[in-house]
């Protein structure tokens, strides 16, 4: 068990756990209404229980991060590597200038976030 307090966390290990935590609440703020009232068609509806569960994942994620459990860690970087493939795809399917801006700043948030959790110093926090 690691006994490392909140002022002993690096800042931004932090700002990451909190921005993953804020990203799922998004998910499950975007996925549960048209899940409940039905406001879709049944295709937009399976992609809302797809959101719903990376909403749930990455909301797991962040508190995995932020109690410093390896598998918060590894839970972590997969979210965000799935992420990056996802703005990928995104980028495909819609060539407008506001998504490939959209999606491109997401990507770079992403990597941003992944070499700080690759990094050596990082890496040793997790147990």
């Amino acid at each position: 068990m690691n006994n490392v307090t909140t002022d002993d966390k690096p800042r931004w290990l932090v700002v990451i756990a909190m921005y993953t935590a804020f990203g799922g609440v998004l998910c499950l703020v975007f996925g549960v209404p048209s899940i409940l009232f039905d406001l879709f068609s049944l295709d937009v509806v399976m992609v809302n229980w797809v959101v719903l569960a990376i909403g749930i994942l990455t909301l797991v994620g962040a508190y995995g991060l932020w109690k410093l459990h390896k598998w918060g860690c590894y839970l972590t970087i997969a979210i965000y590597i799935v992420s990056i493939l996802l703005s990928l795809l995104a980028m495909s399917l819609d060539g407008s200038v506001a998504n490939l801006m959209l999606q491109l700043v997401g990507i770079f948030f992403a990597l941003l976030i992944l070499i700080y959790l690759f990094g050596k110093e990082t890496r040793a926090l997790f147990h």
